[in-house]
């Protein structure tokens, strides 16, 4: 299995709201699925899929550090994300592969 390890986040300082993205909000400390999130905004932390998918999404711009706006999740069928300044259609199963840290408001 193919993992990304993210160097904009050390292990360390993941979880401290003043880091790279103090400004945007908080970020919660559980990570989730992209599939699981409803709705809001999100940080990439790994990707957990083989280096076809890794490399697929990476074209994409979906990579750790990425932020992620989730548009529509229905919770069936694909879902919808904004991500520099596209909306992109990931299916369900490549979605569950993206594991996030969802940013709330202050």
């Amino acid at each position: 299995m193919f993992h990304w390890v993210s160097d904009l986040f050390p292990d360390d300082s993941r979880n401290d709201p003043s880091g790279r993205h103090a400004a945007v909000g908080c970020i919660d400390s559980t990570e989730i699925p992209l599939a699981d999130l409803r709705g809001g905004e999100a940080i990439v932390v790994v990707i957990r899929g083989g280096r076809g998918l890794g490399a697929r999404l990476s074209s994409m711009g979906i990579g750790p550090g990425a932020e992620i706006h989730v548009v529509s999740n229905s919770g069936r069928g694909p879902m919808i994300v904004a991500i520099l300044g596209s909306r992109l259609a990931l299916g369900r199963r490549e979605a569950g592969k993206i594991i996030v840290r969802r940013v709330t408001e202050r």
